[in-house]
């Protein structure tokens, strides 16, 4: 099938046969051949330790020249690697229909909610035109939840007493822990004072002082 509109300037047929555009220049008479384009995710869910969210950007028929293709990557959460966001180019080859496109994933050991990333194919009527214009990979954390551990920091008799707590991994929840002294070799009310309440760990934090009385 076809359609076929016009601005005054330019009229544009497209064949849904072959999967282009074609634009006639009411003034010269000339005839420009734009394709259609389109992102696809190659899979639509990875995980951090895989490194990689790939995707293909296709053109439904070949080109007669190399075609650059305007790209936006975007995510949400913190997991493309630095510099891998923002505006970006692609060339589908004359030689070829398609082109893998590939984000890397930074696996670190924080343990955060799952996020997404997006790569979109930015409108350039003079060149191309727009099929499937966006694609969205979602990528899950692989990193355990946190351990908490305790230690004492040494002290001399009449100081305060301090404790050490520490999550065996960053987190990107902030976390509250409630704590209360118990005696050991110290009865309490005798050789120390006790004490009780809660300490938080702020998201990236790993470790926290909390102070109990001499």
């Amino acid at each position: 099938s076809f359609g076929i509109w016009s601005d005054g300037q330019t009229m544009w047929v497209s064949d849904s046969v072959d999967a282009k555009l074609y634009a006639y220049d009411l003034r010269t008479k000339r005839r420009q051949i734009r394709m259609r384009l389109n992102v696809v995710a190659d899979a639509t869910a990875v995980t951090e330790g895989d490194g990689t969210a790939s995707f293909t950007i296709s053109a439904q028929s070949t080109a007669a020249v190399d075609l650059t293709v305007k790209l936006r990557v975007s995510q949400a959460g913190d997991y493309v690697a630095a510099g891998g966001t923002g505006e970006k180019r692609a060339v589908v080859s004359a030689a070829a229909a398609s082109v893998g496109y590939f984000v890397a994933i930074v696996n670190d050991d924080v343990d955060e909610p799952a996020g997404r990333v997006v790569v979109e194919i930015i409108a350039d009527p003079a060149n191309y035109f727009l099929g499937l214009s966006a694609a969205t990979v979602t990528v899950a954390d692989d990193d355990p939840e946190p351990t908490i551990t305790g230690a004492s920091i040494p002290g001399n008799e009449g100081q305060p007493l301090q404790f050490i707590l520490r999550l065996s991994n960053p987190s990107a929840y902030t976390i509250e822990v409630n704590y209360e002294t118990s005696d050991g070799t110290a009865a309490a009310g005798e050789d120390y004072r006790g004490a009780s309440g809660a300490v938080t760990f702020f998201p990236g934090r790993t470790a926290v002082t909390m102070p109990a009385g001499p």
